[in-house]
């Protein structure tokens, strides 16, 4: 396998799978929260959990054609996944006790966070072995789920264009946005205050040469743009909320190419790279497609209607 081939397999397997659990996870945030404004968002989020028993097989079989697979990493995969999956089924039938959906919805924030702790060090921190982190777990976990919000307010402007529910929606994806960059300074205001060479080599590696022009970017679209846009009444509507939430999921998959690029020598621009990020979006993209028939998860939005 090629460098530039096993490049941007990681950087899409950081992206999508990630996009899609944290979509996941937000549904079991709203399940926890009883958030009735969200009730018609929770099975467009839940329907986001399709696509992680084939994120698990292109682990097992990808991340082996690289040479890369860890065991400890496909367990921590498989229980993640699994957990998701179970709870996005058991939110969707409408005939299982409101107490089950809520102990799949605990399960599911309590193994998260776990796993994928497990994941940042193995697939992105062990990139760089002479750094340590012990924030840097939670900046990922957490990305993923902001990322997954800012995917399903795009994927509600086109399935439920809501005026409330986007201005409500609007607010969590602004708090996230503030978290994000919470996350940001903290780690760097750590490294910068220790000011130890193991510490500020993996900033440095990220802010040289090329590099720089592409931190800003996801500085821009991932924190400051999404803020300054959401902090105004226009920015929560249907359309521009769709327009804030594509662009932090644009610069999601941006932040993955700064995570683990400045450490790998292949490229996720050459044609076989672009490759794999399109083959990724088109899985992506089929696995979310409702099939033939009316969707189980319609009956939040029906009883939010009934309920309004």
């Amino acid at each position: 396998m090629s460098a530039d081939v096993r490049t941007a397999l990681l950087v899409n397997f950081l992206f999508w799978p990630g996009l899609a659990i944290g979509a996941v996870v937000f549904a079991a945030l709203l399940e926890l929260t009883e958030a009735a404004w969200a009730l018609p968002l929770r099975p467009i989020a839940q329907r986001f959990r399709r696509f992680l028993p084939i994120a698990l097989a292109i682990y097992a079989i990808a991340f082996a054609a690289a040479r890369t697979f860890r065991w400890r990493d496909a367990a921590v995969l498989a229980i993640a996944y699994g957990v998701a999956f179970w709870f996005g089924r058991t939110a969707e039938r409408t005939e299982q006790r409101p107490g089950i959906r809520v102990r799949a919805a605990i399960a599911l924030l309590v193994v998260y966070p776990i796993a994928f702790s497990i994941i940042a060090v193995d697939l992105v921190m062990s990139l760089e072995p002479a750094w340590v982190s012990t924030l840097f777990p939670a900046y990922v976990f957490t990305a993923n789920v902001y990322a997954g919000i800012a995917a399903v307010a795009v994927a509600a402007a086109i399935d439920l264009p809501d005026e409330r529910i986007a201005r409500d929606l609007g607010s969590v994806l602004l708090g996230f946005a503030l978290i994000w960059i919470y996350f940001v300074w903290t780690q760097f205001l750590v490294i910068w205050y220790g000011n130890l060479p193991a510490d500020t080599s993996f900033i440095t590696a990220r802010i040289a040469d090329g590099w720089r022009s592409v931190a800003f970017v996801v500085l821009a679209m991932r924190g400051v743009l999404p803020a300054l846009a959401l902090l105004t009444r226009t920015g929560r509507r249907p359309i521009p909320l769709a327009m804030v939430g594509a662009t932090i999921v644009a610069g999601f998959w941006i932040e993955c190419w700064l995570l683990v690029g400045p450490a790998l020598p292949g490229r996720v621009t050459s044609p076989a790279a672009v490759a794999v990020t399109a083959g990724f979006a088109l899985v992506f993209a089929t696995s979310r497609a409702r099939p033939p028939g009316a969707a189980r998860g319609d009956w939040w939005l029906a009883r939010f209607v009934r309920g309004s």
